[in-house]
């Protein structure tokens, strides 16, 4: 559609002269779908933290680290997970490893299959009763 951002003007935005955005652009508005399905809070956040969650799981089951606390401490200082939730698997500990498990498997046939495919580290420790954080000696 031509919007190329600050090299001609208009992108997401309208650019004054001096570059600065100015305001949304109406046309590139007009571009985008119409919104069809608004999502709830803890929808959104499922969403973003239970890839995330499972993949500590897979880097656990591989061995890559040996702690649970080692990803959650990676996690706090690598992408700024916020620390006073003790880290990513501390909060999926907290949780409750059926409920992230249930969600897993929900969002896996809803959503996207391979995305949510539960690692079958995981799977053992709900099967098992056994937080993240007591996994690991």
């Amino acid at each position: 559609a031509g919007f190329l951002g600050k090299k001609n003007g208009k992108g997401f935005y309208l650019y004054g002269e001096n570059g600065k955005p100015e305001g949304p652009n109406p046309e590139a508005i007009k571009l985008l779908p119409e919104a069809n399905n608004k999502k709830d809070e803890v929808d959104i956040q499922m969403r973003v933290f239970l890839p995330m969650i499972n993949e500590a799981s897979f880097i656990l089951q591989e061995k890559i680290v040996e702690h649970a606390s080692d990803v959650d401490l990676g996690l706090i200082f690598g992408i700024g997970f916020p620390p006073f939730r003790g880290g990513l698997l501390r909060y999926a500990d907290s949780e409750g490893g059926e409920r992230i498990l249930s969600a897993l498997d929900k969002y896996s046939k809803s959503v996207d299959a391979k995305r949510y495919e539960a690692s079958p580290f995981l799977r053992n420790l709900v099967k098992n009763k056994i937080k993240f954080y007591e996994s690991m000696p």
